[in-house]
Formats: structure tokens, sequence, C-alpha cells
């Protein structure tokens, strides 16, 4: 991770985000990052058990106290790291007849993601990946958007 935070810096750019950075120490990673000058843009949430298949929490049912430890620990790294934003994942959706069930959930975990996060100053940023392969949950996303606060962005990304 710290070498490619120095190619970065040396490729010229002001800003970096890494899928997950839970393994280095937040104080190794704010002096990797000021030593060269860059911003943390963002950073995402712990995923859960990433062998497992885990790719998310916010939207699987019965993990909700591991959401919450999560979004906790992306909070100090947040913070430590003087980043401005939180990605939270939503995870893999099992079955298409759960698909309600865990959008359930995960309305109710970008509620208590965005309260955490709000109280530090910290934002709340969820994208819907290859909405091509997904596009029954980026509509449903799409509708929660409107009762969102100000603290939750929202995007997609490109396959």
């Amino acid at each position: 991770m710290m070498d490619r935070i120095d190619a970065a810096a040396a490729a010229g750019f002001r800003g970096v985000e890494y899928h997950f950075s839970y393994q280095w120490p937040a104080p190794e990673l704010a002096g990797r990052l000021a030593e060269h000058g860059l911003e943390q843009v963002q950073i995402n949430a712990p995923p859960g058990d990433w062998q497992a298949g885990n790719r998310g929490l916010a939207g699987l049912p019965g993990l909700e106290g591991e959401f919450r430890d999560s979004i906790n620990q992306a909070i100090d790294y947040a913070k430590a790291l003087n980043c401005p934003l939180v990605q939270v994942m939503a995870g893999i959706v099992d079955q298409v007849s759960e698909l309600d069930v865990e959008l359930e959930t995960l309305a109710e975990n970008l509620n208590v993601a965005t309260e955490t996060c709000k109280k530090e100053g910290i934002g709340v940023l969820i994208e819907a990946l290859n909405p091509d392969d997904i596009d029954e949950i980026c509509k449903r996303l799409r509708a929660l958007e409107k009762t969102w606060s100000d603290y939750i962005s929202y995007g997609t990304e490109a396959a």
C-alpha cells in the first residue's frame, strides 16, 4: 500500500483512494499521505469477511452489529486521515427473493451510518458498481435517495 501512495504522488495525483487500509495503522498511513501532500478522498468501510465472500455489510440482514462496528472503525480511520467520505458497501444479494429484506436492512443501516458519520462531519457515499448487472438494486437505491440527507452521496461506476 505504501508504495502505491508513493507512486500516486510521483504520478502527480493530489488525492488517493484504495479498497481497504485496515491492515496498516492509521497514523502510518496519515504520515505517508502528509509526506507527499496527498489527500485521502474517501475510505471504504470494512467489507466483512472478504475470504468468505463478503463485499460489504450494509444490506445483509443479521449483520447489523458487525456493520455498526465497521462504521466506527471507518470513522476512526477517516478522522486520522482527515478523510471527508466513508463509502458504505451494501454486500452481495444472495437471492432476488430476499431483495426487499436486504434493501430494508440497507436503508436502516444507511441511516445509522449517516447519523454516526454526521456527528464527526464525515459524509457517506454509496456507489452502485456496474449498474447493468444490478439494475433492480440501482432503481431501488435511486428511489431511496429522495429520503437521504446531505450527508449521503450516491454514484455509479461502469464495469
